[in-house]
């Protein structure tokens, strides 16, 4: 089963670092073996023939196999694929061309080194096919072995995740849970802030930068949303909003590519919420099992969450029968001239009354008499209309009747 491109990504960085940490100790062996042993001949006289200067190459390769095995196993893991035997059998036989691969390499390169040192004495080595064979086998012995220990820990790997999937059917440990859900909201996180850094200055409704990067986050929050959706629902919070009578699921708001006024308000309830389940479950025993929710998802008790302005409604779990005149991409405006005005203006009573007028501009924009609301903010704002500029003609198209 092939992994997806963020977790091969992750494969190759944890890979590399792994390898290059392995060829540091590497050249440390090399260096103090031929610290007084320079001749490899003279080596063999002493030690042997078979891996005597080569011993740690041959360490290092089987060292560089673990570590791609590891690397593959923790890709699985952060994938959210469970070790299967077609995804062990996988990893083994990429496991296995690795330190093939390197071995060989090996075998070549000391094949070359007799044949060479035959070329310089101008004669063969009777006893350089004995050496290669003694050679030879003792990487085939080192492949078996690592094979061996390899498929075997691999097994129990399999066997564990096996044991933990059944544990699974009836609910995992509070810590497991409490793990997981941490991680969930970690990376919504990480999302929130990367979605508000990709939108437009002046009319966020949607992200223009970072699109490929936000849907990549989007899609391992939706895989590991769908693991814990049930553990979530036995926590019994509300988890419908509406507004203008639209309603939607705060979660799957969330994690998807929703318009940025509905994401944002989803976003904040969904953190919130996962703050209190993470209070709830540090009171429980870690280790007892939590069991997930077997009934379908209704309609949990009304609560409503409040919005600054004058039009803008958000209720959750309940239905707002109002009418609103203001399209999302006018709200987003207002919201944005509050944003700016908070940021700019220091004195609270000034910012105060500013924002009141803003108030009563959105309060009949579309309307009769949101041309006397306007001038009236504006009159507040003259020390601002550096900052107020950029967002004149979208508020000007909400002055008058519809």
């Amino acid at each position: 089963m092939p992994l997806t491109p963020d977790a091969e990504r992750y494969r190759k960085e944890l890979f590399e670092a792994a390898r290059a940490e392995l060829l540091k100790q590497r050249e440390l062996r090399r260096s103090e073996l031929r610290q007084n042993l320079h001749d490899i001949d003279e080596a063999a006289k002493r030690a042997g023939y078979a891996g005597v200067l080569q011993q740690p190459d041959i360490d290092y390769a089987v060292a560089v196999s673990n570590a791609a095995k590891d690397a593959l196993c923790k890709a699985y893991e952060w994938d959210g694929k469970d070790l299967t035997e077609g995804i062990v059998m996988g990893i083994e036989a990429d496991v296995l061309a690795v330190l093939k691969q390197s071995l060989a390499a090996m075998l070549g390169s000391e094949k070359g080194r007799l044949e060479l040192k035959a070329r310089r004495i101008g004669a063969s080595d009777p006893s350089a096919s004995m050496k290669l064979d003694a050679l030879s086998r003792h990487l085939q012995r080192t492949i078996c072995d690592t094979q061996k220990s390899i498929h075997s820990e691999l097994t129990l790997r399999m066997l564990d995740v096996k044991k933990a999937r059944t544990r699974r059917k009836n609910g995992m440990t509070v810590k497991e849970l409490s793990s997981r859900i941490e991680a969930f909201r970690s990376c919504l996180v990480e999302h929130r802030e990367l979605f508000i850094q990709s939108l437009d200055r002046y009319l966020p409704d949607y992200p223009k930068q970072n699109v490929a990067t936000l849907r990549q986050q989007q899609d391992n929050l939706a895989r590991q949303l769908g693991m814990l959706r049930p553990y979530i629902d036995s926590f019994d919070f509300p988890s419908i909003m509406s507004m203008a009578g639209v309603q939607w699921d705060v979660y799957d708001s969330a994690i998807s590519n929703d318009v940025a006024i509905r994401k944002g308000e989803s976003i904040d309830g969904v953190l919130q919420q996962l703050q209190k389940m993470l209070g709830r479950l540090e009171s429980m025993d870690s280790e007892s099992q939590f069991e997930p929710a077997n009934k379908q998802r209704g309609m949990p008790q009304n609560v409503t969450i409040h919005q600054h302005g004058a039009q803008s409604r958000v209720n959750l779990n309940s239905t707002d029968h109002s009418h609103n005149v203001l399209t999302t991409m006018e709200q987003s405006v207002f919201s944005q001239v509050r944003a700016a005005l908070e940021n700019a203006v220091t004195d609270e009573a000034v910012l105060k009354e500013i924002l009141a007028k803003l108030d009563d501009f959105e309060g009949v924009a579309h309307r009769p008499g949101a041309l006397e609301k306007f001038q009236a903010f504006v009159n507040n704002t003259a020390s601002y209309m550096t900052l107020i500029a950029p967002f004149f003609p979208a508020l000007l198209k909400m002055v008058g009747g519809n």
